[in-house]
């Protein structure tokens, strides 16, 4: 069974939309700001899909583009000027950066006001939602959750493998998991193989955030139940999108998954103006 990201990305469209619509003259007279600092074609393709997305909602978007840019500071400076831009109400950073500045990716992003983080990408938000100070969750997180709940898999106790290794997605993710009660087995580039295909067959969920192409083929799954395969990997092969798992090999009539690019990617997308309203539920 196909979990279809964009019948998920269109029913979180509709709360972000109710929510603008209360409060219309507030978001007439603001703006959502992308940055890219890469010329990664991907990239670019998400940074016009999300001001796509603020101008149906009929926020105003910005895009600043400098993939020549290689000065920390001077990208430290532009966060400076949106964070104290009151009609700013929300921007991110569309990562990768590009080579020259990934040597200085914290220090940048440490400089993201959590009041506009809406993407998630500094820690402040996170922390605070691990008291329980605020529902947060970051966008590509918040996306494979709202899928989960969409498809009401959203259940309690469940033993899930979480495979990959970066702070942005893998902690949050495993995190969450935990504290909705679920068994977590969580693997990184050290793991042994067979550590992870032993755990992942003993899980109801599987969700893989490596980025290594068809990674996880069926000798990760078990042959004696249904299983939830969550893909947030992308790239191309032979200019065909795919993913971590290896659906062309996988016997997905017997599994709950994901498709790339139609699966995690739309959601996340919808799931950065869903964070765009809670964030000014939360601050204001």
């Amino acid at each position: 069974m196909i979990l279809d990201g964009k019948l998920v990305a269109k029913h979180l469209d509709n709360y972000t939309q109710d929510k603008i619509n209360q409060n219309k003259e507030y978001y007439d007279w603001k703006y959502v700001c992308f940055l890219l600092f890469s010329d990664d074609r991907a990239s670019k393709v998400y940074v016009n899909m999300k001001k796509k997305k603020a101008e149906k909602f009929g926020i105003q978007a910005k895009v600043i583009e400098q993939p020549e840019l290689t000065s920390s500071k001077k990208v430290i400076w532009i966060l400076d000027i949106l964070n104290n831009d009151e009609d700013c109400i929300g921007y991110l950073i569309q990562l990768p950066l590009n080579k020259e500045l990934q040597q200085y990716q914290w220090e940048i992003l440490a400089h993201i006001n959590p009041k506009k983080d809406i993407d998630g990408l500094w820690w402040v938000l996170f922390g605070l939602s691990q008291i329980w100070a605020i529902n947060f969750l970051p966008a590509t997180v918040r996306a494979i959750f709202e899928i989960l709940k969409f498809y009401k898999i959203w259940v309690w106790w469940k033993n899930i493998t979480v495979i990959g290794q970066s702070n942005l997605i893998w902690k949050p993710t495993a995190t969450e998991c935990m504290k909705q009660m679920w068994t977590v087995f969580s693997f990184n580039s050290f793991s042994d193989i067979e550590d992870i295909k032993n755990c992942a067959k003993k899980s109801d969920i599987i969700i893989s955030a490596t980025w290594k192409l068809k990674l996880v083929d069926q000798s990760f799954l078990s042959k004696e139940k249904m299983q939830v395969l969550v893909d947030v990997g992308w790239g191309e092969i032979d200019g065909k999108a795919c993913g971590d798992f290896d659906f062309e090999n996988i016997e997905t009539t017997e599994h709950m998954f994901t498709p790339v690019p139609w699966g995690v990617w739309p959601t996340t997308v919808s799931s950065i103006f869903a964070n765009l309203v809670d964030l000014k539920d939360f601050w204001i």
